[in-house]
């Protein structure tokens, strides 16, 4: 669709497309909770639904916080220990 829009400059064209992808991304990560809030008002569901997300997505950026560094600190011990020797 940005590609169809007549923009003038770059950075409008750029924008678009940022705007648009955020969008997408939105509608398409919250409309499984959107049809449970307005289309079966079952709340209780909609809690449960929440709670399950926010806590593996809490999770997950917890578990990435921890591993990453780990790693990190692994390579470069395991190019040093490579250079030293080589």
């Amino acid at each position: 669709m940005v590609n169809w829009e007549n923009h003038k400059y770059q950075q409008n064209w750029e924008n678009s497309l940022a705007s648009k992808n955020f969008a997408f991304a939105f509608v398409n990560s919250n409309i499984a909770l959107f049809a449970v809030a307005f289309q079966e008002q079952n709340f209780n569901s909609l809690a449960y639904n929440l709670a399950i997300i926010l806590g593996v997505k809490q999770l997950a950026r917890g578990l990435i916080d921890m591993i990453v560094p780990m790693i990190s600190v692994k390579i470069k011990k395991w190019r040093l220990r490579k250079k030293f020797e080589g």
